[in-house]
């Protein structure tokens, strides 16, 4: 008796539509760096989405809502974190804002995450000693092994109560490691606000952005390698 196979080739009429979505996922992700295939997309069967990281077996974990990994760390800035102008260090407030991210990551991906780039970062406002900042960190976008933290940064006096002013944003990259520090798969998130939503299309924008700056630069050097 013959051994049933790949779903594409189940004899009914459900089979037919997933090998259907099968190829057309394998086409897309053929185009290389032309073509990003999105999480969810909108299959031409019907108005539900159709997650192609499933049908094309990219998905062995179960998704996390954008809220689950959701962290805030805060701190009281003194004199030891100060410049030469009198000002908070940015690098204080970065190392802050890497430490709430990596904090993100690592809760989301359910195990260890390291920094691959921050692939934006943005000081609004200076940040002065005796200032309370609260870096508050989520996740934006997810892929197969990788994840964007997005951080928004806060501050407000340690000793009066006064609605706190957005001083730095900043988006991070970390990739998900096993325990031989290779890259692993990473839940995907799930985004539940319209905001959500809005901030996992900007981080798509960002991603294609980075690829595209990436291929440019290699194009340029005329080799295939980065740095």
């Amino acid at each position: 008796m013959r051994q049933p196979t790949a779903i594409g080739h189940a004899r009914n009429p459900a089979g037919g539509v997933a090998a259907h979505v099968r190829r057309s996922g394998r086409r897309l992700l053929g185009r290389g760096r032309r073509t990003h295939v999105r999480n969810r997309t909108r299959s031409t069967f019907g108005p539900n989405p159709v997650d192609y990281r499933t049908v094309l077996g990219m998905d062995s974990l179960p998704g996390r809502p954008t809220s689950a990994a959701q962290t805030t760390l805060s701190r009281i800035m003194t004199a030891l974190d100060t410049n030469l102008l009198g000002t908070v260090h940015g690098g204080v407030i970065m190392k802050l804002v890497d430490d709430v991210a990596g904090a993100v990551a690592q809760r989301h991906s359910g195990g260890p995450a390291v920094t691959a780039s921050m692939d934006e970062m943005a000081f609004l406002e200076p940040v002065h000693v005796g200032d309370l900042v609260h870096a508050q960190g989520r996740v934006n976008w997810t892929g197969r092994t990788s994840l964007e933290v997005g951080v928004r940064v806060v501050a407000e006096p340690w000793n009066e109560v006064r609605v706190a002013k957005r001083v730095a944003t900043a988006y991070l990259v970390f990739v998900g490691l096993d325990a031989d520090g290779r890259p692993r798969e990473v839940p995907p998130v799930l985004p539940e606000t319209d905001e959500d939503k809005r901030r996992f299309a900007e981080a798509e924008i960002r991603r294609t952005h980075r690829l595209a700056r990436r291929a440019a630069i290699l194009k340029s050097r005329g080799t295939g390698e980065s740095g």
